[in-house]
């Protein structure tokens, strides 16, 4: 899967230019037009999908945007109680001496937000690909169909795979972000803190991110449209 995707992202992205750049483009419009055409991705059309059709484009970001909300309030609300809980149970509040009893909750609490985040994290994906391929918004949450989806893919495959795209991302990239960092701190300390070098140093890390994201992205839609593809669906 990984050198299918690969040689995707390769010939839809890199060996096009002009694609490559219509891609960056569309995460310059704030990411909207670019979710839609992940969404193109996650339909399962290969070679990578022309970009064009950018009313389409943006009609379908926004949807996802609107998904990924819904399913990020529950964390949102178990935050808020977090933080209330954690003024209550502060030493310099009062307010019924909730003592032990609070701080009990706040770590439960704590607890179901971090099983929640693993729980979204791993449906998301699911979500995004039924409500790409069937074009009907309510599919994005139809738990039912989307359990038995994984259930045909296998509950462990499923989160082996999804894990292993996550961390197979997301720490090359986090070490690249502080070497970035550290760079950066580094021009501070060397410069005096000179605005033109720092400015500098952000305009090539935010060109960086507009050049990566892209491929980054399609590679990793890919992948996940793979593993959905063991569904059968």
């Amino acid at each position: 899967m990984l050198i299918d995707s690969w040689d995707y992202t390769k010939s839809g992205i890199i060996a096009d230019t002009t694609r490559w750049m219509q891609l960056i483009v569309a995460v310059l419009c704030l990411g909207i037009p670019f979710n839609g055409y992940i969404l193109r991705v996650y339909r399962g059309t290969t070679p990578a999908p022309e970009v064009d059709g950018w009313g389409t484009l943006f009609t379908d970001g926004l949807k996802v945007i609107v998904i990924t909300i819904i399913y990020i309030l529950p964390l949102l609300l178990i935050l808020i109680l977090i933080l209330g809980l954690m003024i209550l149970t502060s030493p310099g509040e009062n307010i019924g001496n909730p003592g032990i009893a609070g701080g009990f909750f706040e770590s439960l609490f704590t607890l179901l937000y971090y099983l929640m985040e693993f729980v979204i994290a791993a449906i998301l994906p699911v979500a995004y690909i039924r409500f790409a391929r069937t074009g009907l918004f309510i599919e994005a949450f139809n738990f039912g169909a989307m359990w038995e989806t994984i259930g045909r893919i296998g509950w462990l495959n499923y989160v082996v795979a999804v894990v292993f795209i996550a961390l197979l991302i997301g720490i090359p990239l986090t070490m690249v972000l502080f070497l970035f960092l550290f760079i950066l701190f580094f021009a501070l300390v060397l410069f005096n803190s000179n605005i033109v070098v720092v400015a500098g140093i952000l305009a090539f890390l935010a060109l960086l991110a507009l050049i990566v994201i892209p491929l980054v992205s399609v590679f990793q839609a890919r992948y996940l449209t793979l593993v959905y593809n063991f569904s059968g669906e």
